[in-house]
């Protein structure tokens, strides 16, 4: 996976999970929590780390230009 994506598959799966989570985010009115959740996370924290902003503060911004390619790990 890695030669045809540049990405390894836990890359490729948390990008995945985090640019789900910022759709749902700016296009749902779901809690915070059951996002994270339904996406695999449990710890808030974490979640807040991966889409590299406090989940409301993304949700308030509405930014669908940053794309969870620069996920941070």
């Amino acid at each position: 996976m890695r030669r045809e994506t540049g990405r390894t598959v836990h890359r490729w799966i948390i990008t995945h999970r985090m640019d789900e989570a910022k759709r749902l985010l700016v296009e749902t009115d779901l809690a915070v929590n059951l996002i994270a959740r339904d996406i695999g996370y449990s710890n808030l924290r974490q979640f807040g780390q991966l889409i590299g902003a406090a989940p409301l503060v993304w949700r308030k911004s509405g930014d669908r230009s940053t794309s969870a390619s620069a996920v941070r790990h």
